[in-house]
């Protein structure tokens, strides 16, 4: 972004390239098909348009409360469709995903109250920190929020999620994420990964197993994925020198305890750091670790918890370890 303002969805449906993007970066939007795409979406939108001021003669006042209210969908054929977000970001997105797609899709919007709380939590100038980052909905959202003096750093183990990332990146024109393809662990490593068809979103390092797998109708492959440690990962971003970490965003299906454990540097040496993590004791267990183990570890870092779900209450230790999932916010204040 580099001192211009975030550029909304609504501008960029109309919109050429930036005149001043570089010849390399105008050849990656052309190997990632963004140029091509904007066309389609171009024409797309002056038929939308036109369709729409014709209707609106027959009963204007409905069809623009309707228009309001429904985020603008392209279906782009191959599994893929496109959203307009709420926020203003447009998002490739993998239809067959029975997650996060739909929601995006029909609304705009994904976890209405994580979303609320990313929005007062960031703030210009600040470093985010976006772990399982899926198709990049909080970090482009991160982005627009930090602004160009702030940096955004996503991360995604799911190969193709990963790849669909990297293209919202490039087709928003966003200059203040990097985006990586890898799981974040506790340190170096080659894992198993277990992709689902149809809950893409629920991927994991841990296995659903035959049985789960069968209640859900849906099915998994394994792929070998790299993984390594956010302190080292963090480490080799230069926009991040001399930096420190403001806000954490944790949803790695179960894998929180080994990323917290690889977050540890980062997290001792960032004093106002909040974190924000999925809380599924479940998914823990599925992975082979300890709920009490990962609250222990939190709490050695001086963080207390609060319960987005509970409008931020605060929650002690004993209780958390009885909720079944939600999202828990960790801070030292």
């Amino acid at each position: 972004m580099r001192g211009r303002p975030w550029c909304p969805a609504a501008a960029i449906f109309g919109a050429v390239a930036h005149p001043m993007l570089s010849r390399m970066a105008e050849r990656a939007r052309r190997s990632l098909g963004t140029s091509e795409l904007r066309r389609q979406l171009q024409q797309l939108t002056e038929r939308f348009d036109a369709l729409q001021a014709t209707v609106q003669t027959i009963a204007p006042a409905a069809v623009s409360s309707a228009v309001a209210s429904r985020p603008r969908t392209v279906y782009l054929g191959d599994h893929t469709a496109l959203v307009a977000t709420v926020d203003g970001p447009m998002l490739l997105v993998d239809t067959r995903d029975s997650v996060v797609a739909p929601t995006l899709l029909l609304h705009g919007m994904w976890e209405s109250t994580v979303t609320a709380w990313l929005r007062d939590a960031l703030h210009p100038g600040q470093v985010f920190v976006d772990v399982g980052a899926n198709v990049g909905y909080y970090s482009l959202l991160g982005a627009s929020l930090v602004g160009p003096d702030g940096h955004v750093v996503g991360v995604e183990a799911h190969p193709h999620l990963a790849e669909l990332l990297r293209r919202n990146v490039v087709l928003n024109d966003v200059r203040n994420v990097s985006a990586f393809h890898l799981a974040a662990w506790s340190g170096p490593d080659q894992l198993r990964f277990h992709l689902r068809t149809h809950f893409a979103a629920n991927s994991s390092v841990g296995s659903l197993g035959a049985e789960g797998l069968r209640g859900l109708d849906d099915t998994e492959q394994q792929v070998v994925v790299p993984a390594a440690a956010l302190d080292d990962l963090l480490g080799g971003v230069p926009q991040l020198a001399s930096r420190g970490v403001d806000a954490v965003k944790v949803d790695v299906e179960g894998a929180e305890l080994r990323v917290f454990h690889g977050l540890r540097r980062t997290i001792e040496g960032s004093p106002d750091i909040t974190v924000l993590l999925e809380w599924s004791p479940g998914q823990l267990q599925m992975v082979g670790d300890s709920p009490g183990e990962l609250v222990e570890l939190l709490q050695g870092f001086g963080f207390g918890f609060r319960l987005v779900e509970d409008n931020l209450a605060p929650v002690d230790a004993a209780r958390l370890l009885s909720v079944p999932y939600g999202n828990v916010v960790a801070s030292r204040r």
